[in-house]
């Protein structure tokens, strides 16, 4: 099966000479090959074309190409994507390589080495659509597939997935262990899944895949045919090996078996059971979770964190952690997990109703990265105080300050990278909190300004349509042009004509 394969720059000459530079290479594993000439009809085409691979620009006016990898990721899969740029820029290279680029080349792009780029690509996608053969094959498949799970993104991929596990654990039935430690290191997590390999690779009654997910937990899917082979055993093979050859206390939290590969369920099914060692501790196999409530508990906790939400300057008086420590260490794992979404709820709405942009908004963790109970109570402490830190400012929020920032310099030629580094805000957290807070997204927005004073200048008989382009931050007239035909339906000299 050939690849398809989709380029992208606003540059209409550079990307139709790509292409053709392309099909004379003649690479077998190449089919189809098609052009995007802004980074907004790219999102647009790859909606229904799902080409496996994509050549982007960096800069171009609309999206830049670090943006659009980072929306990319979530509707295409497998993909590889390259990137190419006259800025031999190091920032440049360090986001394109952490959005998921995988090779960098700079204008002129030369035929050689486009050539050797494109066939590497083409054999990592054969690969990569391929029943892993070997232990570190099976490992780096299944902890991209563990990311799926944790992050519940990317459908397409995770049926992609789906369908290469059943090829490899054909057994009928199915159960997903969760692993933690407290402080586990990257050397004992390879050691302890090595240690599952070595054991269990040779059973004929077990087949398993086990990796490393982002937090430092292991997850191990374990299949089989005989429902009366315990895979208890498993759980008790990590707890004594890491005891006897680690020297660490593991809790392994088990699903339930299902003969459905439903793993999106067994993997919240394990996290679940996995968080009562929060209230139980290490040393332990988990495998069914007290779902019951405690009332009074939960509503006295609810109680304390109200006044504490109405007065910020009580945060820092000992009495009300005193109380809580003490609720927390009488509530079960449901108690503790319904008052952290009761409270992680709460401070949502209030970080949003004072447009708190900093940090406070991207470090409410997970209930299930708790790794201790301690570890939740210090947490809970945190977020009071991050609270009390947003609702006592008197000055502009910082997001203020960026929309003004942009609103006196949209005719220079920046990204959203450019601002985000600017103020050292995270590049995917900036984007995202601006369009939530101002119902419009960053280059949406900047392209209205810019479309909006070229309307102005337009009326100046005396200044040239490329004059105007330059004026508001456009390099090429021609994408001037068409980004204000796109913005007001008209083009920019159909619009003087009409207002003479």
């Amino acid at each position: 099966m050939k690849n398809s394969l989709l380029i992208v720059d606003d540059e209409y000459c550079i990307c139709e000479g790509l292409k053709t530079k392309i099909l004379n290479l003649n690479i077998p594993d190449i089919g189809e090959i098609r052009t995007c000439y802004s980074g907004k009809d790219a999102l647009e085409l790859c909606r229904t074309y799902k080409p496996p691979i994509v050549l982007t620009d960096i800069k171009m006016e609309d999206i830049d190409g670090i943006h659009l990898i980072h929306e990319l990721k979530l509707l295409l899969y497998p993909v590889r994507f390259l990137v190419f740029s006259g800025y031999d820029d190091y920032k440049y290279v360090r986001n394109a390589f952490q959005e998921g680029a995988v090779d960098y080349l700079l204008k002129p792009v030369l035929s050689e080495q486009l050539d050797s780029i494109l066939r590497t690509q083409c054999e990592a996608l054969r690969k990569s659509n391929l029943i892993p053969t070997s232990r570190s094959a099976a490992i780096e498949f299944f902890q991209r597939f563990l990311n799926i799970l944790e992050t519940s993104e990317n459908q397409f991929e995770y049926e992609e997935s789906l369908e290469i596990i059943q090829k490899y654990l054909s057994c009928k039935n199915y159960t997903f262990a969760l692993a933690a430690g407290v402080g586990l290191t990257s050397t004992q997590i390879h050691a302890l899944i090595n240690s599952l390999y070595d054991s269990y690779d040779t059973f004929n009654e077990y087949k398993l895949l086990c990796g490393k997910l982002s937090n430092s937990k292991i997850g191990i899917l374990i299949n089989f045919d005989h429902v009366q082979i315990s895979s208890y055993s498993i759980g008790e093979h990590l707890l004594t090996y890491a005891k006897t050859q680690l020297n660490i206390d593991l809790a392994v939290g088990f699903s339930s078996i299902c003969q459905e590969p439903d793993f999106k369920h067994l993997y919240y099914e394990a996290e679940n059971n996995l968080a009562e060692r929060l209230v139980f501790g290490y040393g332990k196999i988990y495998m069914h979770r007290n779902l019951t409530t405690n009332e009074i508990l939960l509503n006295s906790a609810k109680n304390i964190s109200e006044i504490l939400l109405d007065n910020p300057e009580f945060i820092g008086r000992s009495q009300y952690w005193t109380n809580l420590s003490h609720l927390f260490k009488k509530m079960n794992i449901g108690t503790l997990q319904s008052f952290y979404s009761y409270l992680t709820g709460k401070l949502y709405s209030a970080f949003s109703d004072h447009q708190a942009t900093d940090a406070s908004l991207c470090t409410i963790p997970s209930f299930y990265t708790f790794d201790t109970l301690n570890h939740f109570h210090e947490t809970v402490l945190q977020l009071f105080r991050y609270h009390a830190a947003a609702k006592t400012v008197k000055v502009d929020s910082q997001l203020d300050i960026v929309k003004k920032y942009i609103d006196d310099h949209f005719t220079e030629n920046f990204t959203l990278l450019d601002v985000a580094e600017h103020f050292f805000i995270s590049y995917s957290h900036l984007s995202n909190v601006f369009h939530k807070t101002f119902g419009i997204p960053f280059q949406t927005y900047v392209i209205s300004k810019r479309m909006n004073y070229a309307k102005e200048l337009l009326q100046n008989p005396n200044l040239s349509i490329q004059e105007i382009a330059a004026d508001v931050g456009y390099n090429n007239v021609f994408n001037f042009s068409r980004s204000f035909k796109n913005y007001f339906g008209v083009s920019p000299s159909h619009y003087r004509s009409s207002i003479k």
